[in-house]
Order: structure tokens, then C-alpha cells, then sequence
């Protein structure tokens, strides 16, 4: 992960382990699961509209 976004292995787990402690996020294993609500709220990430399937993608 640390290497798709540019930064290094400590800074990555160091962010990840913060989140984990404020409750916003929850790992099991390689599995991560966000509280986006609760990063709204804390101004972490932008709010915006989350969509499952993007208009411009054809039906399979």
C-alpha cells in the first residue's frame, strides 16, 4: 500500500494504527473496513456521493 501511494512502510502503519484507535477503521488481515461517516466528521476525507455502479459503465 505504501508503495501505490508514494510514502514509506512506517508512515503507512503509523496512520493506519491512528485510525484504528479513533475507531475509524477496523483490519482483519488484509481486509479494511472504514467508518466513512466518522472521517466526514472529522474533516478527513471530502463528502461526496458514493455510487455502486458508475453511469458511464455498460451492463454486463
Amino acid at each position: 500500500m505504501a508503495d501505490l501511494l508514494g510514502l514509506t512502510a512506517v508512515h503507512v502503519n503509523r496512520m493506519l494504527h491512528e485510525l484504528e484507535g479513533r475507531s475509524l477503521l477496523r483490519r482483519t488481515g488484509r481486509d479494511f473496513m472504514l467508518d466513512l461517516p466518522g472521517l466526514e466528521a472529522m474533516n478527513m476525507i471530502a463528502s461526496r456521493t458514493y455510487v455502486q455502479k458508475p453511469p458511464w459503465l455498460p451492463s454486463a
